[in-house]
């Protein structure tokens, strides 16, 4: 940008707080899986790359990566969507996340399950 037209702008620096944005993600319905990766890596939340066309930011963990998993893409289909919305390191350690995250077992289910039958993820 030229000097001139960055003269007429005003430039702020702010840190990114994962404990704050986590806080803020679940008053604001974000998806928990998003939530529970950005406080397993903190330092996902905001990685700024000025050359790449996407980069992790509070603005698109709290948009894109909840629009693509409201939509139920095909897994194979999924990762090339986070990548486009957060880059590829990121999207593949975020699918790498999820496919954990779907195997786990669903608390409540697991708090009232007085028959020990195995408890799977609410889908």
């Amino acid at each position: 940008m030229p000097t001139p037209l960055r003269n007429r702008f005003v430039h702020l620096d702010f840190e990114v707080d994962s404990q704050e944005w986590s806080e803020w993600a679940i008053s604001a319905g974000i998806r928990p899986e998003i939530i529970v990766f950005i406080r397993f890596r903190p330092q996902l939340l905001s990685a700024f790359a000025r050359d790449a066309n996407t980069f992790p930011s509070p603005r698109s963990w709290s948009s894109s990566p909840a629009f693509i998993l409201d939509s139920g893409p095909d897994t194979g289909v999924e990762h090339e969507m986070f990548a486009g919305a957060a880059g590829t390191g990121t999207a593949t350690e975020f699918s790498g996340f999820l496919r954990m995250f779907r195997e786990l077992p669903y608390i409540d289910a697991f708090l009232l399950n007085s028959t020990g039958e195995p408890v799977r993820r609410k889908q």
